[in-house]
């Protein structure tokens, strides 16, 4: 579940990003040297290396959430 809503957000986040990317493509171009602003292998890249980092940064919570005993959380509460 919660591996579930960090991708939810990232996923929505990665889209937002590549339309604004593709939208401002024209004016990306002037500020990157080498490498044209709809590079698929450059944008795929950088999606695979941001949705890596995203599954380390919400396993640990995940991991966390899945060693506690739900009874022990329902007796606090």
């Amino acid at each position: 579940m919660i591996l579930h809503q960090g991708a939810v957000i990232v996923a929505s986040g990665m889209g937002m990003g590549l339309t604004g990317v593709l939208a401002l493509a024209q004016i990306a171009a002037s500020y990157i040297y080498g490498v044209a602003p709809t590079d698929l292998l450059t944008l795929g890249g950088a999606m695979l290396l941001l949705s890596l980092a995203s599954a380390a940064a919400c396993s640990l919570p995940a991991w966390r959430a899945a060693r506690i005993d739900p009874m022990t959380t329902l007796r606090c509460e």
